[in-house]
């Protein structure tokens, strides 16, 4: 009984470890330069535009963080990556914007020998939900389009956001899944306050639970904490120094 535990234990591990690998018939940048970074750059560090990308002073961790559409805390890398930065200027074809990360993928194995593996993990986090008032404060915006999460210093602004959005937002600022169990379909407009009297000892509000849970309460919704499934990026390897340039 033990041996078929074990048997299903391994399938079970094999079947949701995945090696992180990158094909011939993958996009690829037309021409990239990926070179240490000339020194401090104020300002914005990710710049994408039709047919180039101009990334300056960004950290090996979070090229891979983008490559790989995972959000930081998603990422187990060396400590290292967190502090080497590189400068990278690349062209694309621009019909493949949408393809970027994959490129960038590409461009990460074929000059830093990047070796990574996806695996799922069951993890404790938070389950956005609606309250029984949720109904009477949250009004669906009737035009539809295209809109968004925006983290600011105090708070978040909602335009147009599905609950999914605002559940990825808030999985961003507390570093933990969070997984939209509303069961609301539409899009929001709101502006979220974070009270700084209702975060712990020494917690911002920005990144306290219990501060935006209190927020959140007002716009009808809460969050629970459960056990989720996520993916995450583990990094077994990379070069510290690019090649090809």
């Amino acid at each position: 009984m033990k041996r078929i535990s074990l048997l299903i234990l391994t399938a079970f591990v094999i079947a949701f470890c995945v090696a992180v690998e990158t094909s011939a018939d993958e996009p690829r940048f037309e021409v990239a330069s990926v070179k240490p970074a000339a020194g401090p750059h104020p300002g914005i560090r990710f710049k994408e535009s039709p047919g180039r990308i101009h990334y300056t002073g960004v950290s090996l961790k979070e090229l891979v963080t983008r490559a790989y559409r995972r959000k930081e805390y998603q990422v187990d890398a060396p400590g290292w990556m967190d502090s080497e930065f590189f400068d990278i200027d690349a062209t694309n074809p621009q019909d493949a914007e949408s393809a970027v990360p994959e490129m960038l993928q590409a461009l990460l194995v074929e000059r830093f020998q990047l070796r990574a593996h996806l695996v799922v993990r069951s993890v404790k986090g938070y389950a956005l939900r609606a309250r029984p008032n949720a109904a009477g404060v949250l009004k669906p915006v009737p035009e539809p389009g295209r809109g968004g999460v925006a983290l600011t210093g105090d708070g978040v602004n909602a335009n147009m956001a599905t609950m999914e959005s605002l559940g990825d937002g808030l999985s961003r600022v507390l570093a933990i899944p969070v997984v939209d169990e509303t069961g609301l379909t539409g899009r929001y407009t709101f502006e979220l306050k974070l009270h700084p009297e209702d975060s712990g000892p020494g917690q911002p509000a920005f990144s306290d639970a219990s501060a935006i849970m209190a927020s959140l309460k007002e716009i009808g919704l809460a969050l629970v904490g459960t056990t989720v499934t996520d993916k995450y990026l583990i990094v077994d390897g990379a070069e510290r120094v690019p090649s090809g340039n």
